[in-house]
């Protein structure tokens, strides 16, 4: 009795340690699972495509022309960073061409306005000299009347009056002349001096010969000014020198302005117009004439001109 307990009691505690073994597979019959293998069917035959575009003639040949629009990539590349150094550089030299339009411009701008006012002062300078030539020819002009007026109330047996005409003893007694006379401001002496230039004044007239005299002044070296006059005929083929003598004498002085000092005599020449046309009249010492306080402080000499014309 005691053994059969025992072995129904071992059959129940097999019963609970004994496992089934796995049931078999089971075909796939849901429309789910049939789905599945047809995707993977698909995915090989892509698989299979692929294989057949990367190892075929056609992708090789792509592979090559994609090389070559790589090449001309890297190429274009190269040129275009060339062509913008190459705009770079010439901006940067228009920009330095502008800077130095701008320089000129300002530097011609300053020129502009020291020309103007040299320009300014040349033209004060030539109206002060107008007035003072316009000043002297008409103190001229009015001694000449009065000359005229005394000479034809004078006395025909008297001297000759010695303001307007006189007559010198070394030409004769029975000589008269008519006195002439201007002057002429010599600007920028000391450079004058320093290039040993020339230079010439106005041209004076001198109507009763139909004849035009100049003055020239010409530096030489160890500063010494050479002063000539110059004489032309305004009618070359008149007959002025079958009628009339041409004979003069010239006296040219240096003016002293402020009127302390009395005027320096440079030289005297006696010549004829009709047979010449220069005439040296004397020589003075630059340096002198400063001493002596001659020369103005803008450095402007001033030379007075008196040609007596012999009748």
């Amino acid at each position: 009795m005691s053994q059969l307990k025992y072995l129904n009691k071992e059959i129940s505690t097999n019963k609970t340690i004994r496992k089934d073994p796995p049931p078999p597979p089971v075909a796939v019959t849901s429309q789910k699972d049939e789905h599945r293998y047809e995707e993977v069917a698909v995915g090989q035959k892509e698989e299979n495509l692929y294989d057949k575009l990367v190892y075929t003639e056609d992708a090789k040949e792509i592979s090559t022309r994609l090389q070559s629009i790589e090449d001309n990539q890297e190429k274009m590349a190269a040129e275009f960073r060339s062509h913008y150094q190459f705009l770079i550089s010439e901006i940067k030299k228009l920009q330095d061409a502008l800077e130095g339009v701008k320089t000129s411009n300002i530097n011609l701008q300053k020129s502009l306005v020291e020309s103007s006012t040299v320009v300014q002062e040349s033209v004060e300078s030539l109206k002060s000299q107008f007035l003072e030539t316009s000043d002297h020819l008409g103190q001229h002009v009015l001694q000449v009347r009065k000359d005229i007026v005394a000479l034809s109330k004078r006395d025909p047996n008297s001297p000759p009056p010695i303001s307007g005409f006189e007559s010198p003893s070394h030409h004769g007694a029975t000589d008269t002349r008519v006195k002439h006379m201007f002057e002429w401001d010599i600007q920028s002496v000391d450079n004058l001096v320093k290039t040993q230039g020339h230079v010439s004044s106005h041209s004076y007239h001198i109507g009763d010969l139909n004849y035009k005299v100049l003055g020239g002044a010409e530096f030489l070296k160890d500063s010494i000014m050479s002063v000539r006059i110059y004489g032309e005929s305004t009618h070359p083929s008149g007959t002025d020198h079958l009628t009339k003598s041409g004979r003069f004498e010239c006296k040219v002085m240096v003016i002293d302005r402020s009127g302390a000092m009395t005027d320096w005599l440079i030289g005297k020449v006696v010549g004829n117009f009709f047979k010449e046309k220069m005439w040296m009249v004397g020589n003075v010492s630059v340096p002198e004439l400063k001493k002596k306080n001659y020369l103005a402080q803008n450095k402007t000499l001033k030379l007075k001109f008196t040609i007596d014309i012999f009748k």
